[in-house]
């Protein structure tokens, strides 16, 4: 919860560095007790806690996988021969945990396998059997993305690498700031996190051991697309994607991955942020204030009363004593509007219900 929250906050441009601390740091504050617990819970375990596999990850596996179990979006291919790896990023804003298995395919596109930060959503049900559709260029397309190149061997291997037998991965990526409408790929804002790339180079090491003698290649490099834009660039991206392939020649491959099986069909798909539009919230007042300038106010009294009230007497109490106790700087605004946001956000309450005590 915890960091599906900050990740979400992070994403919203309406707030300044500033402000996105202050609210991160005033969410934290009301896991602290329940992590603490946490801690103590599992060193008494010990040895005997057992993690949910139908969840975790191999323990070789850096990260959770998932595999898709609707035919959707690919076609059958008893037998095929795989002979590429197809790396492809989705220029998305996001990378965060989640961001794989919620990424919806436009018309009949579609990928083997989608990486963020912290899963592996394998979309193709079966690799033997199904090839999915990611390769693909109409010729107006091919020839215009050779013509504006920024490096060479654009399309090199257009006609040898298909569908029918590469195996594309497509890495979520970031955008920093706020995004333009139709941002072009060369735009320097979008990166791929370390995370994101860990990830992938133990999913394509799996891959090459699955299927040996496999290319390791850039869907640039198939149709000439910038793709992934951050390694088409210029000569410096350019190295930074060999630099990458050998990094996954060099990674030990995990076993075969403890899969969480998903029916794609009945997964919902949200492209909205699974939080409130926090930029939307905020006031325009900036001025920083102490905590402890807060607790001379008044905890459920001066600017912040009418917020803390709406939260009921207990919680509020609780939220206001969590607010006094947090160090640095802390705008009114900022708290008044986190109170507001708390107030509106069901999952939220929970955790502040959790903090009040019981008679």
């Amino acid at each position: 919860m915890k960091d599906i929250f900050i990740e979400s906050v992070n994403m919203y441009n309406g707030l300044d560095d500033a402000r996105k601390g202050a609210i991160i740091s005033l969410y934290r504050t009301l896991f602290e007790a329940d992590d603490k617990k946490a801690e103590k819970k599992d060193d008494k375990k010990g040895e005997e806690k057992k993690p949910d596999t139908e969840d975790a990850a191999s323990e070789d596996w850096p990260c959770s996988v998932k595999r898709n179990l609707s035919p959707i979006n690919v076609t059958p291919a008893p037998n095929r021969e795989v002979k590429y790896i197809a790396l492809h990023y989705t220029a998305g804003n996001t990378s965060s945990p989640g961001s794989a298995s919620r990424i919806v395919f436009p018309e009949n596109c579609s990928a083997d396998f989608i990486v963020d930060d912290g899963e592996i959503y394998q979309f193709n049900p079966d690799l033997d059997r199904y090839y999915t559709h990611a390769v693909g260029v109409k010729k107006n397309d091919l020839e215009n993305y050779k013509a504006t190149a920024k490096i060479g061997g654009a399309a090199a291997l257009y006609g040898s690498a298909k569908n029918s037998n590469t195996i594309s991965i497509e890495m979520c990526s970031n955008f920093k700031g706020k995004r333009p409408e139709g941002v072009s790929p060369y735009d320097r804002r979008f990166s791929l996190s370390e995370e994101t790339l860990a990830n992938t180079a133990a999913l394509v090491a799996y891959l090459l051991k699955r299927y040996p003698g496999v290319q390791v290649v850039r869907h640039f490099d198939i149709t000439g697309k910038p793709c992934p834009a951050p390694w088409c660039w210029d000569d410096e991206s350019n190295q930074k994607y060999y630099e990458f392939a050998q990094r996954c020649n060099a990674t030990p491959a995990p076993g075969d991955p403890n899969y969480k099986n998903v029916d794609d069909a009945m997964e919902p798909k949200d492209d909205s942020p699974p939080w409130p539009d926090f930029g939307s919230q905020f006031a325009p007042d900036k001025t920083a204030t102490t905590a402890a300038t807060l607790a001379q106010d008044g905890a459920l009294g001066g600017a912040l009363g009418g917020a803390l009230q709406s939260i009921t007497n207990p919680a509020g109490k609780v939220l206001a004593s969590i607010i006094t106790k947090n160090n640095g700087q802390v705008a009114k605004s900022v708290v008044k509007d986190f109170v507001e946001m708390v107030a509106k956000n069901p999952e939220m309450m929970k955790n502040v219900l959790k903090l009040v005590p019981k008679k």
